[in-house]
Formats: C-alpha cells, structure tokens, sequence
C-alpha cells in the first residue's frame, strides 16, 4: 500500500535517542523525539498455519504469502495462500510457489512453481493464474492498476527491472550502468523504486519513470549524505527502497558504513523525497531497522531492532515523531509494521516468543 498532523497522545515520557554515531556522521549526534502510545490498540485479525510466512497486505486485511506445509517433503517446501478474515486460500500446490504482493483491487502476482513462472491471479478465488510474458522472472509489486513491477533476465541473462503493463506488455527498464537490476515498489503513477548496479559495479538506489531509469540519489564524495530528523548529516554505504507513495515519497533502509555487534552492517529506517535522503533514527536500544510502507499522508511503518537477529519492534512515524507500537499479551518474538493505508490502518505480523502464534495484527489509533 501506499502513506498528515496527527497529535499523538503520551503514554510515558518523552524519551530521546542518538542516532547518527553508528553511521559514522560527524560532529554533535543528533537526536530524535520518539514515544511508546497509548494511543495505539492492536487487535489480532486471525492466526496462520504453521510454517506460514507473510509477503504483502492491502488496506481490507488481505494477506497473501507462502506456507510450507507440515507434511511436505524436502526440496518441495513452498505453496503461495492467500489469507483474509480468518479464512485461507491456497493459490498454487506446485513447489516453490508463491503469493508476493497484492493490490487494494485484490489482485495478486507472484510465481506459479520453481521454474519461477510469473502469475497472476485476479482474486484470491481464481481458478488459475494468468501467466504472464516472460517464461523465467519475478514479479515484486502490484498498483492499483494492474501494473506490475520485478525482474527478468534480458538476452544475455542478466536480470533487469521490468513492468508489466498488462500479462503481454512488458516494459525492460535497464541500469543504472551495470549488468544488474530489481524493482521492489511500484506505486498508482507508474513509478519504480529499485536497486541496480552501476558502471563501478556497485548496488544503488533508482527511480523508473516512463520507461526511464534515474539514480535516485546521486553519489557523493565519502559516500552518500543522508540527513537524519534532527538535521545531522549521516555516510551511508547506500539506500534500500521497498515502496514509494503516490507522491513518490520512497521507504526502505539506509545501510551505514560501521558493523552492528552481530558482524551485519548497520541500517537504519530512512525516506527519501526530493533527492533528499532522510534518517528516521530508531528507538532507545535498538541499533537497527527498515521503514517497510508509507502512505499518502507521509506515515511510515516499519521495525527496529537491537540487532539484526535480535526481537523486532513495530513502529509508526510521522513529522519527526517515533512510535513504538504495542505488542499482544504473551511478547513477540517478531513485532513487525509492513503496511499503512491512506487512513492509517497499520497491518502487520506478531509472532510469539516460542514461534506458536504466528498472528495477523492490525494497529489503529484510538479514538479521543
């Protein structure tokens, strides 16, 4: 899915947190207000299957993903669902299938089987998936249109970004100079958000337009700049998109230069607008994170983390405010934001400490 003044109520103290250190940025570290709501509820929508792991959601609680069944024999793990109000629908039973994204019309992409055959289903009770041109790619992204974003591998087989336009149409949107490229958001304008290699041979972030590819943000001496929420400046090593609104606002991860304790490099949850690149920052005690979904109303979703391995904690963000989201009774193992609607419905997964609830959460903002 795609994410103005919201007045955000205080359930404790107004805590702040340096952020900035871990990226290497120079100087005084900034600071960042961030806050635990009371504001907040959260209410499970249903439980999935054992072994079920969760790709996409629209704004009607609509899940799709893929489940490895209990039963299943090795080399043979994978079956895309579909999930919604408690019921399941199992998309595809051929191996390595899966469900990756869904649309507010609930239509569905993903691949049919290991041979990686792009598919797309008009709803979750189509009989069988469109297949769509291209025999070997990877659909990522549906827009409300029915336009689709991902991957395939041109004449040479290097994998490059693409758009379906419709099942026939597909349009190659190239690199950024290298060999290599992959979409991971489209929004309703028909604009792509990706990584490609360059000319160096190194990832970066990009823009797809009109059939045309952009560096979305151009490199830097020492590295690319990145200003954080309290207006400090941040090295990254690059950025990871993984969606962009419809006023193409871009959500995803700044990857810093320095290592975390467990050896991965440090990311932080950022947005990028107007060649700007923005550090949201995380919350106190965590060194990690990713914004996973913004909407039109410049809302971000995400999880932050103490490590990249360690619990996650959902959040919420907006005009510089962090807020933890609350957790169901019992902890969470995983407390993970992916999705915010245009009216600030935030879906989510919530999975418990000893991995038997793998729950579907949504959080909504109480009422006054």
């Amino acid at each position: 899915m795609a994410s103005r003044s919201v007045v955000w109520a205080l359930a404790a103290c107004v805590v702040f947190v340096e952020i900035g250190t871990a990226f290497g940025s120079q100087g005084a570290a900034p600071r960042t207000p961030q806050r635990v709501s009371a504001r907040w509820a959260i209410t499970e929508l249903g439980r999935l299957r054992s072994g079920s792991e969760v790709r996409a959601f629209n704004s009607t609680g609509a899940v799709v993903g893929d489940v490895t069944p209990a039963n299943s024999v090795a080399g043979k793990p994978f079956g895309a669902f579909a999930w919604r109000h408690g019921r399941s629908t199992l998309l595809s039973t051929r191996p390595y299938s899966v469900a990756v994204a869904i649309n507010e019309r609930g239509q569905i992409v993903g691949n049919t089987d290991d041979t990686r055959g792009p598919a797309l289903w008009e709803s979750a009770s189509a009989k069988k998936p469109v297949r769509l041109l291209g025999l070997i790619a990877t659909p990522e992204a549906i827009n409300v249109h029915g336009q689709i974003a991902g991957e395939r591998p041109d004449a040479a087989g290097n994998w490059h970004a693409v758009i379906w336009e419709n099942a026939t149409t597909l349009i190659d949107l190239g690199t950024l100079g290298g060999t290599f490229s992959e979409a991971f958001g489209i929004n309703d304008l028909q604009q792509v958000v990706g990584t490609s290699s360059n000319g160096r041979g190194y990832n970066q972030a990009f823009l797809g337009q009109s059939g045309q590819m952009s560096n979305l943000i151009p490199p830097s001496p020492g590295g690319v700049s990145a200003v954080d929420s309290s207006g400090g400046i941040v090295l990254d090593r690059r950025f990871d998109p993984a969606a962009i609104n419809h006023d193409g606002q871009v959500a995803g991860a700044c990857v810093g230069k320095k290592l975390a304790a467990d050896g991965n490099y440090v990311t932080h949850p950022c947005v990028w607008q107007a060649g700007k690149l923005l550090d949201l920052g995380t919350l106190t005690g965590d060194a990690v994170g990713a914004a996973t979904g913004i909407n039109d109303q410049d809302q971000v979703v995400g999880w932050v983390a103490a490590a990249a391995n360690s619990t996650r904690r959902a959040f919420v963000w907006q005009n510089g405010i962090f807020t933890a989201l609350p957790i169901l009774p019992g902890g969470a193992s995983v407390n993970e934001a992916l999705a915010i609607s245009d009216s600030g419905l935030i879906l989510g997964v919530n999975e418990s400490k000893n991995l038997s609830r793998v729950a579907v959460v949504q959080w909504t903002r109480k009422s006054t």
